[in-house]
């Protein structure tokens, strides 16, 4: 599954924040989904 999001204003300082509010992602799972180097941004890792 893959999950995309455009950041249309700068209402995030930080891409955690964009992750775990758009996507209800928890602190754990963003934790193993960035060790695992499973988050892009601009579709680089």
């Amino acid at each position: 599954m893959d999950l995309f999001y455009k950041v249309v204003d700068k209402k995030y300082s930080n891409l955690k924040e964009v992750i775990k509010a758009e996507f209800n992602i928890s602190s754990r799972l963003y934790i193993k989904l960035r060790n695992a180097k499973k988050i892009y941004l601009n579709r680089e890792n």
